[in-house]
């Protein structure tokens, strides 16, 4: 558990193996979670268990600019 601001945080890992991820979003029932990765891939992954269920590459977009912990 960790503290910061007054406000208690606790840090659960849901899956390994990503590589470099760059963005991360949940589904409305929060049972999915969304995960680009730096190379150019969109995967779904089980909360629960952390399985990845698919891999959908992104293409015909700019290539992310990394810069320090933008992108």
């Amino acid at each position: 558990m960790f503290e910061l601001a007054g406000q208690r945080f606790t840090f659960e890992v849901v899956t390994n193996g990503l590589e470099v991820p760059w963005s991360i979003g949940f589904s409305p029932d929060g049972s999915l979670m969304f995960v680009t990765e730096r190379p150019g891939r969109l995967l779904t992954i089980d909360v629960t268990t952390g399985t990845i269920l698919g891999t959908t590459r992104i293409e015909n977009v700019a290539p992310p600019l990394p810069r320090s912990e933008r992108g």
